[in-house]
């Protein structure tokens, strides 16, 4: 298994885990970015490709690569397993959402100078770089998706 961050800060904490879990010689990490991975991964080398609240943190052509890039290094009928912020429909779960949210997108800028984005069509993006959604749920208040997609052939 190989972790996969932009972060060095990132990866010193999952190293500290990977360390206190005792399975160090089960998983490695490092230090790339979405652009570099096209480079440094072969493709069809990964059975699963997970993020956790990473596509958020980008831009929409951010994700467009990343799927693409995701695609790229699963193997046949590998899966993508996406866990992300996304916006409610309904209107009470919607209000609910951003009063909880502004506050908390307000700190992480003050202290960061970053924010993240909800994802908008993260679906149908997944369908144009050929991924068939095989399971989909939301989570607390519908605020929260997660997403396990399967690589279909071009």
């Amino acid at each position: 298994m190989t972790g996969i961050d932009v972060s060095e800060r990132m990866l010193e904490v999952a190293k500290r885990k990977v360390q206190e879990s005792g399975l160090t010689r089960r998983i490695r990490s490092e230090r790339m970015s979405i652009v570099m991975k096209d480079r440094h991964v072969p493709s069809n080398s990964y059975d699963k490709v997970l993020s956790t609240f990473v596509f958020s943190e980008l831009s929409e052509n951010e994700q467009r690569l990343a799927l693409r890039q995701s695609h790229r290094v699963l193997k046949p009928h590998g899966k993508i397993i996406l866990l992300d912020e996304v916006i409610p429909a309904s209107l009470g779960k919607k209000i609910l959402y951003y009063l909880v949210r502004i506050p908390f997108k307000l700190i992480a800028y003050l202290f960061a100078q970053t924010t993240t984005r909800p994802l908008g069509s993260i679906e149908e993006e997944l369908s144009k770089t050929h991924f068939r959604i095989e399971f989909s749920s939301r989570y607390l208040f519908d605020s929260l998706q997660l997403i396990v997609a399967v690589k279909e052939e071009v």
